[in-house]
């Protein structure tokens, strides 16, 4: 260490350029902002790993009963999910039922389609409940009466095939 406890590189004549330090701290600077880009691209990777996790879940514990393989399908939009339904409701009538992805702003939850009666879907909830919700309910995002009204946004079904 040099004077006032500055390395000696900063201290006296180190024979280095003013030219030279800057070109260091660009590439310095170059090497951080390509490693926090790596950081934002990693954040990315736990999400599909969570969506992988719950696809492989399913086969593995509903597949196995009902002798299906599941595949997640993501709804973006009312004609979505509108789309999925008749085949929900097809599923669920064979004994298949259908897990079920649900966010809002405090996280995300997963539930299971299990029964169809007219226009109402039953869904079960691991937290200990089974309710029923209407077509138009899952059609428009309002799933909340089946876990807490902020979970209320079908965004994933993992289908039967």
């Amino acid at each position: 260490m040099g004077r006032k406890g500055l390395p000696e590189v900063w201290v006296g004549d180190t024979g280095i350029l003013a030219s030279d330090a800057v070109n260091a701290a660009g590439r310095a600077v170059t090497r951080m902002s390509e490693a926090f880009h790596d950081g934002a691209r990693a954040l990315l990777t736990p999400a599909d790993a969570i969506g992988a996790a719950r696809e492989r879940m399913n086969d593995a514990t509903i597949g196995r009963a009902t002798g299906s393989d599941y595949q997640r399908q993501d709804l973006d939009s009312a004609t979505e999910h509108r789309a999925v339904l008749t085949e929900v409701e097809n599923s669920v009538a064979q004994g298949r039922p259908v897990p079920v992805d649900v966010s809002g702003e405090e996280g995300a939850h997963a539930m299971t389609i299990i029964a169809q009666e007219g226009d109402m879907l039953q869904v079960c909830n691991p937290w200990g409940n089974t309710t029923w919700v209407s077509e138009d309910d899952f059609v428009n995002g309002h799933m909340g009466k089946a876990s807490n009204s902020d979970l209320s946004d079908t965004y994933s079904v993992h289908r039967p095939r």
